[in-house]
């Protein structure tokens, strides 16, 4: 079950746990936007964010796999308030998408597989 039943068991424990791994999916999230890590990266930051044993990721064929927390089942102005909370700044494209209807957001519990390709920035 690799990450996914790590974040359940160890993490997830209370509300302050969840914060935490609220802002950790956004600061992973913002790196793959921008570019500047890789999921080997990401591995060494979540141990030393989360103080706990090093999560799990496989990599094969130059493919590098892991699985994020479960989805908190937010509304886009709970993302908002979620952003403006933990000092991050959004675009007001960001909030004006985060507003609209056509936000629509990840079922609560869903678990979101990621695949990391390894190579340069294009």
């Amino acid at each position: 079950m690799g990450v996914q039943f790590y974040e359940r068991r160890m993490v997830m424990s209370n509300d302050k746990d969840k914060a935490r791994v609220m802002t950790l999916v956004t600061y992973i999230y913002k790196k793959i936007i921008e570019g500047t890590a890789n999921a080997s990266d990401f591995a060494d930051y979540l141990q030393d964010y989360l103080g706990r044993a090093k999560p799990r990721y496989t990599e094969k064929g130059g493919i590098i796999r892991f699985d994020l927390p479960p989805a908190p089942g937010w509304s886009g102005p709970e993302w908002e308030k979620f952003y403006d909370e933990n000092g991050y700044r959004l675009s007001d494209s960001a909030r004006k998408f985060l507003s609209s209807p056509d936000f629509k957001p990840t079922p609560k519990g869903t678990i979101v597989h990621v695949a990391v390709l390894k190579g340069g920035v294009v």
